[in-house]
């Protein structure tokens, strides 16, 4: 099954399209298509979009929206966790994530609230409070403010918002909320100030417009003002020392940062007239990449995420396919059409594909007599497979294996796809040779957890297909071979 990652203004459109909107017919039809078939295909949500709707300051509009969310995504949830620097994908209620959530909010009028370090010690630590908030009130000489007399008038406003303003470790912090709250402020444009300042410090008069399909973008940015690839220009910025362990989403989210502190985008790429750059939406925006990179497609009508989303997939190698709501509806029967609904049409699909289809590797191996060929299918087989290996072995023969292997961040043990694959095979093939019929659930979850799944397995003419997770690769494929 296609995994889908929908953007929250996509949501919106289609939870209840607006009458007065120019595309209210077209969003009726995207809700109903895409209501359809939440059985055939998985959509995702994320903690980004939890934290868009801690944003919003209407609670009767955050119940409808998440009980929409739950309605769309059947509860397939993907999250980060800081502590352990790993992100999971659980079935998990929005409601639930939404309050957990609202309950661990950092507040940024916190930055500067030094108390809550001492608010749960006994008395006998007032003396270390005093001690300690003595040190907050002491000049910081080594701050090394630098003299603003010589700067043009028009960075020293921007300055200012950055400085403290009495030397000392409490006014930097209390500066540095204020600089936050601001740069969060929907009125304000210090955000907006901000990028473009930090642009003409690196002396970044104008926005890169870019190709999505160039090859050579990570070197482009080499011979121009920057001076450096962005692989280096990043690495920089992220790991100077070269002697950090970065994790996926922390170099994912400065990637996408750094794209909008330099001002990369796609040449048909604008901000919306009237709408300020904000923070908070950066932020978000890098976290709604990073987990749409665990799908085979994002769809987002916002022009800045989709532009940097397709320059950054591109340079990180990610084979999510980003898409408009009006690129991706037309896709939408094209992506069900993929199905094959009888044996028939399974077999001469697959010869099609072993005959014609693009071999995209090939690989032998020297102290064994093994060749594998990998092959690119015009279609997903099942909405899944979406690579096919040829594989001549003189220890146990040639077979066939249909595999996944999109390059995303998704890592995970996805029950419904093995169901989903399961109950689709069955359909057309039958019970398998044990009269093992459709997915059972909660016995056969509870299998895979505990590597004990025996899949299924049909005897058809003079072949084999085992349905199976590989003992080696811990892959769902399926393979097959001809009886000797």
């Amino acid at each position: 099954m296609q995994r889908i990652y929908l953007d929250k203004n996509i949501l919106s459109y289609i939870k209840s399209p607006n009458p007065k909107n120019k595309d209210y017919e077209f969003h009726v039809k995207a809700k109903e298509l895409i209501e359809a078939n939440t059985d055939k295909f998985i959509f995702f949500y994320s903690y980004a979009h939890i934290l868009d709707l801690l944003e919003d300051k209407s609670e009767d509009y955050i119940q409808e929206d998440l009980e929409y969310l739950e309605k769309i995504t059947q509860n397939n949830y993907l999250i980060h966790w800081y502590n352990e620097k790993t992100t999971s994908f659980l079935t998990y209620s929005p409601k639930d994530a939404y309050e957990e959530a609202k309950e661990d909010k950092f507040s940024y009028d916190d930055i500067d609230n030094f108390d809550l370090i001492f608010e749960d010690l006994p008395p006998e630590h007032d003396a270390l409070k005093e001690q300690f908030n003595s040190l907050l009130d002491n000049p910081l000489f080594n701050l090394a403010i630098p003299d603003t007399n010589g700067i043009p008038e028009k960075d020293r406003d921007m300055l200012s918002k950055l400085l403290p303003q009495d030397g000392t470790l409490r006014g930097f912090m209390s500066q540095f909320k204020n600089l936050i709250k601001d740069f969060s402020n929907k009125e304000s444009n210090s955000y907006k100030q901000f990028r473009n300042y930090t642009r003409n410090i690196k002396q970044i008069l104008e926005k890169y417009n870019v190709d999505y399909q160039a090859l050579d973008f990570n070197e482009d940015l080499f011979n121009s003002k920057l001076g450096d690839s962005f692989r280096k220009y990043l690495n920089k910025q992220i790991n100077p020392d070269g002697n950090k362990v970065i994790n996926e989403l922390d170099y994912h989210t400065n990637a996408y940062n750094i794209l909008e502190t330099l001002g990369i985008q796609h040449e048909d790429s604008e901000i919306k007239k009237g709408k300020n750059a904000l923070f908070n939406n950066t932020i978000n925006d890098a976290f709604h990449s990073y987990y749409a990179a665990h799908c085979n497609i994002l769809v987002t009508n916002d022009k800045e995420l989709y532009s940097k989303c397709k320059v950054l997939y591109r340079f990180l190698g990610i084979d999510t396919q980003v898409y408009t709501l009006e690129e991706f509806m037309p896709k939408i029967p094209f992506l069900l059409n993929m199905e094959i609904n009888d044996i028939t049409s399974f077999l001469k699909s697959l010869s099609y594909d072993l005959n014609n289809g693009l071999i995209i590797k090939g690989k032998q191996y020297f102290d064994r007599i093994r060749n594998e060929q990998i092959i690119k299918p015009k279609y997903s087989y099942f909405s899944y497979f979406d690579t096919i290996k040829i594989i001549s072995d003189d220890e146990v023969g040639s077979f066939i294996v249909l595999a996944s292997e999109a390059r995303t961040y998704f890592k995970y043990t996805c029950y419904k796809s093995i169901e989903y694959v399961t109950n689709k095979l069955v359909s057309i093939l039958g019970q398998d040779d044990t009269f093992n019929g459709a997915f059972q659930y909660d016995i056969e979850v509870e299998q895979i957890s505990n590597e004990s799944w025996k899949g299924r397995k049909w005897s058809i003419a003079n072949n084999i297909f085992s349905l199976e997770i590989n003992i080696g690769s811990k892959n769902f494929c399926l393979i097959s071979y001809k009886i000797e």
